[in-house]
């Protein structure tokens, strides 16, 4: 009987802790959305819950039954804070926005800085994990030696939905080297170009292209100095 209290008293606990946790998270999204060029899938990625809240989304249409009913809770408790957020966000934070444009902007750029590096981290070491697997080797001649992201002082038109953007460009660079003295740049597969590329344009605010560099050292040098 103490057992079962006990057993009781903490799945209550633990599922207070989880609407409390979710809640905020949906808080935190709904304030990105209402930041222009800031979506709140963004903040879900910064903060470590976009591939559960991608696949609650595909289970509550497609999951049985059981993983239907867990998404809709995930998605309930998502779905209060985010409210409570986006109506706080037009009461108090509009007013914020025309009067601190500024530190608005720097803290846009403070995303894309930061969640870069991130998504092409992620990709590329899935990348080498597969050539891994394949040849048994970790230095494979497929393997990527060094990999980064350039963000340039540019920007270009772009089309997303039915609006035309004016974002930046991200430039990927991954190359094949065993002393740094010379390099060629990687052949990743299409598929995982397209799949770093479209993560970045989706996850990253102010982006809308991406392109990879393919030029060898020599001539060009391996970071962008």
């Amino acid at each position: 009987m103490l057992f079962t209290l006990e057993t009781e008293r903490e799945s209550s606990v633990k599922g207070f802790t989880e609407l409390i946790v979710n809640s905020v998270r949906g808080f935190c999204m709904a304030l990105a959305d209402s930041v222009p060029g800031v979506s709140g899938g963004t903040v879900a990625f910064l903060l470590g819950f976009y591939d559960r809240f991608i696949g609650s989304l595909d289970d509550l249409f497609h999951g049985a039954r059981a993983a239907r009913f867990a998404a809709v809770r995930f998605l309930l408790k998502l779905g209060a804070g985010w409210a409570i957020g986006f109506g706080l966000s037009a009461l108090v934070l509009t007013s914020f926005f025309d009067t601190h444009i500024y530190e608005v902007s720097s803290l846009f750029m403070g995303f894309i800085v930061f969640a870069i590096p991130i998504v092409v981290r992620e990709e590329l070491d899935a990348y080498n994990v597969r050539v891994y697997e394949e040849t048994g080797e970790r230095n494979s001649e497929r393997s990527v030696w060094q990999y980064f992201a350039v963000l340039p002082d540019v920007k270009s038109v772009g089309v997303m939905g039915d609006e035309r953007t004016y974002a930046y460009p991200i430039i990927l660079r991954a190359v094949e080297s065993s002393d740094a003295m010379t390099a060629d740049w990687a052949k990743l597969p299409y598929e995982v170009l397209a799949r770093v590329s479209s993560r970045i344009v989706a996850e990253v605010p102010g982006v809308n292209r991406v392109a990879y560099d393919i030029t060898s050292k020599p001539p060009a040098t391996i970071e962008w100095e």
